[in-house]
């Protein structure tokens, strides 16, 4: 789930270029650096991916998700810009569809090794395996059914276990793992790997102090939070840990550094945005207490009251639930929220 902020406008680069490029018509936003969207099929609509312009060839950071129109879109960057010049690197920040659905697509037609951190690798791979729709049910079960889900709605969010397996193309069948503090030589540049925590195992942003550049994935936003959520597998602390990492990328990153993120534009004031996602996170801490004045409940009582201004559909409730359980262990790990159990369901009061 994601709680939106006023819009920011697109930085200018050159008076000609204050607009958001049209889906899969790449635009050079300052030289060797190209701003490329992609469509999305659901309510974010778009990722942003870029491309970096080396002497020998292309770097792709990032790839959209598996379907028709994207690959469309990139078969005609393959004809156009990629034909002088072939791809070099191809560069993951995280597992998530949006941005890993086409890297084995993308690693097949370039014959280019992608690079990821190990745990996203790791990850896409498990949820690819048609042999692992077994052994998610079985993680997820307790994980539903302990949260409060009645059976019918249990059922149908574990039928959604499949969901990522078809968004993604097959994975390559291995990768170049890179790690947080390594360096990165990408479209000629040099870039620093910072690790990101809580919106995905290890997250990869991409910084270059030379450029004052920041390709920061998911991790920072200009107009809403990423998703934070407590899986099966996943850290115990999820808000913790992203907590954390706005401190490590306020530490680095200065604030006049141009931000590239994967959704919404490119923007400048990366120390005010990171003040507005940790005031983001207290104000969903001062919700979730508000939610349970009302007495003992399940988490999905309480995931019912955070979101009570929308309707939630099964993919929402995914991350809704995610996200509130997230809270919750966060709160629990400070003493400020008790856990018990009843009946197998676990009982949640402040």
């Amino acid at each position: 789930m994601t709680t939106a902020t006023p819009a920011r406008k697109p930085i200018t680069y050159t008076p000609a270029q204050n607009f958001i490029p049209e889906a899969g018509q790449p635009v050079e936003i300052k030289p060797g650096l190209f701003w490329l969207r992609m469509p999305l099929p659901f309510e974010l609509e778009h990722i942003n991916l870029w491309l970096l312009a080396g002497t020998a060839g292309w770097t792709i950071v990032d790839t959209g998700f598996n379907a028709p129109e994207t690959t469309g879109h990139w078969d005609n960057i393959f004809a156009s810009r990629f034909k002088a010049k072939p791809v070099e690197d191809i560069f993951i920040t995280h597992f998530h569809p949006d941005h890993f659905g086409l890297a084995g697509w993308l690693s097949e037609r370039s014959g280019v090794t992608v690079q990821m951190t190990e745990p996203e690798y790791n990850l896409a791979r498990l949820l690819t395996d048609a042999e692992n729709g077994e052994a998610l049910a079985d993680a997820y079960r307790p994980y539903y059914f302990e949260a409060g889900l009645d059976e019918a709605l249990l059922e149908d969010m574990l039928n959604r276990r499949f969901a990522y397996r078809r968004a993604v193309y097959k994975p390559p069948r291995s990768v170049q793992i890179v790690r947080p503090l390594e360096t990165v030589m990408l479209g000629g540049s040099v870039f620093e790997i910072i690790g990101g925590y809580g919106h995905s195992p290890e997250h990869a942003c991409l910084y270059s102090a030379e450029q004052r550049l920041l390709i920061s994935g998911d991790m920072i936003l200009p107009d809403i939070s990423p998703n934070i959520s407590l899986y099966p597998g996943s850290s115990a602390d999820p808000v913790g840990d992203y907590l954390h990492t706005l401190d490590i990328i306020e530490a680095k990153v200065p604030d006049d550094t141009v931000v590239l993120p994967s959704h919404g534009v490119p923007f400048t004031g990366l120390h005010k945005r990171i003040a507005e996602l940790r005031q983001h996170h207290a104000r969903r801490f001062e919700k979730l207490h508000a939610v349970m004045a009302a007495g003992p409940q399940t988490a999905h009582q309480i995931m019912s009251g955070l979101f009570s201004h929308r309707t939630l559909k099964q993919h929402d409730i995914f991350f809704a639930l995610g996200e509130t359980l997230a809270h919750l262990a966060r709160e629990m790990k400070s003493g400020r929220v008790l856990k018990t159990f009843k009946d197998g369901r676990a009982i949640y009061l402040s």
